[in-house]
This record gives C-alpha cells, sequence and structure tokens, in this order.
C-alpha cells in the first residue's frame, strides 16, 4: 500500500437498498476477520473489498488468487465464492453496488476479467469512505441517489491503474487532497505546495479525479456541511466559518446551488 493508514474502525458499516430491492444496493464499511476460510453463496450485488493488512487467496470455481494488502478483489454478481484468509489481522474495507452498476461498468470496459488488481488507496480515500458510511447509516431515502454516484465515483478513484512516472512536475494527488480538504490556501497555493505549477496542478488533477480542483473542494466541503447538519444542532453561522466561507449567507448560497435548500432547511427535513 502506497499510504500508512489512518486510525480507522474495525467493523463499521452501512446498508442501504435503493428502491427497496436488491439490485439498488448501497453499501460501505469497514471489517476486521479471523484466520480461516468463508464460503459466499451467489449475491445480486456487486462488491470492491480492499485487503487493508494481512493476506488471503479467493477461491473462485477451480481458480485460486492471492490477495495482498493494497489490493482489491471483486464479488461478482451471480458468482460464489471462498475467501480464505492465511495472515492475520485482515483487514478491509468495501463498497458495494447493484448489479446494473457492474453490467454497465463491464460493458463501458471500466472492470475486466480480473478479480484481484492493485487499488490506488490513499489516506484520504479512506477518511472519505469512513465519512460517507457515517452519513449512509442516517440518510433519508431520498438521499440514496446522491450517495450511489459518491460511492460510484470513489469506486473510479480506487480502480484507477496506478501510473509510474520519473517525471519531477509529477503531482502528488493524495497531498493535494490533503491540502484541498483544508478550507484556507488557495489553489494556487496548493499548487505551489505541491511543486508545479498551478496549470499542471489543474489538468493533472481534473484528469486523474474527473474533477477540477475547485469542484472536488466545493463537493467535500458540502459533504463536511451536510454531515454537520445532520450530526449536529450547532449553528449554521459556525459551520460556515469551520468550513472557511466568507460570511453565513455566501455558505447559505453555495450549500443551496449544491442541494437545492437552503442549510436551514435541509436539517430540517433530514432531522425528523
Amino acid at each position: 500500500m502506497a499510504t500508512r493508514l489512518p486510525t480507522l474502525p474495525t467493523d463499521f458499516w452501512a446498508f442501504r437498498l435503493l428502491g427497496g430491492h436488491d439490485d439498488g444496493t448501497v453499501s460501505c464499511g469497514f471489517m476486521g476477520k479471523m484466520l480461516g476460510r468463508e464460503a459466499r453463496q451467489a449475491r445480486p450485488s456487486f462488491s470492491a473489498v480492499v485487503c487493508l493488512a494481512g493476506a488471503g487467496c479467493l477461491h473462485v470455481g477451480s481458480t485460486s488468487h492471492a490477495i495482498a494488502a493494497g489490493q482489491v478483489f471483486f464479488r461478482r454478481c451471480g458468482q460464489p465464492q471462498a475467501l480464505e484468509i492465511t495472515q492475520a489481522p485482515w483487514r478491509e474495507c468495501w463498497i458495494s453496488l447493484g448489479g446494473p452498476v457492474e453490467h454497465l461498468w463491464r460493458a463501458a470496459g471500466i472492470l475486466d476479467q480480473r478479480m484481484v488488481r492493485p487499488a490506488t488507496v490513499t489516506t484520504t480515500w479512506l477518511n472519505e469512505l469512513r465519512a460517507i458510511t457515517t452519513a449512509l447509516q442516517g440518510a433519508p431515502d431520498g438521499d440514496l441517489p446522491h450517495h450511489l454516484l459518491h460511492l460510484q465515483k470513489m469506486l473510479m478513484t480506487l480502480l484507477q491503474d496506478p501510473e509510474p512516472t520519473t517525471d519531477a512536475d509529477a503531482l502528488d494527488l493524495s497531498r493535494a487532497c490533503a491540502l484541498l480538504a483544508q478550507p484556507l490556501p488557495t489553489l494556487r497555493q496548493v499548487a505551489s505546495e505541491c511543486g508545479i505549477s498551478y496549470d499542471h496542478f489543474r489538468r493533472e488533477f481534473t484528469r486523474r479525479t474527473g474533477l477540477a480542483p475547485g469542484a472536488w473542494r466545493q463537493a467535500r466541503l458540502i459533504e463536511r456541511a451536510r454531515l454537520a447538519l445532520h450530526a449536529t444542532m450547532r449553528p449554521i453561522a459556525d459551520i460556515a466559518d469551520e468550513l472557511g466561507y466568507a460570511n453565513p449567507f455566501a455558505f447559505s448560497a453555495a450549500f443551496s446551488r449544491a442541494t437545492g435548500y437552503s442549510p436551514r432547511a435541509w436539517r430540517q427535513r433530514h432531522r425528523r
């Protein structure tokens, strides 16, 4: 794994059904397991499971696939398999989505026949998964499509093949995301901290994440705002100040553009 693990929960997960049936599975979380073998029957959902620590072997039919920390393996729709954990402590995290997502991704060439492949896992990615797991646990049904799209974006990032480079102008994506998660530095300051030009930073960040740096930061800020509004009764002005907005009016305008609700209306709707 390319990054040192942050402090993560061992057993912490969320499972929801969009539309009330298995084709709408929206699930993610973290889990620890003991040595041994666990068999799993065929299921109608698709899962990408990241080995964070330990080692094991995935048995599918007559074939076996070795799994090491920093790799992702897949539970395909309708495919029985067995996971044998050979080295403890085993820790994993996962994203599980409905079968239609797998079918579309395979048709688009995002998924191939590999059952195990390297995973682009960073501290920022893991912390983001922990945050969305918390949000998903108590989210109203009307918010599940939003979380489905969020998890698909995270899965896309996870499945990006690492791009080895010796270019001194290469972007350290993990550092860039960590800096962008802070409200104070400007985008040009973030590029400078990463040691590359602003134009190259903006181009490479967009290519590798699918979002421009400003849009990525705004999405993270809105997600943090949603969590704060849902989990606490802190004054909206305090939340706006913590997230780095100039004033509550600027925060309210940005939140309304992203969600269609003012912060106060969103809190009232989701805390009923």
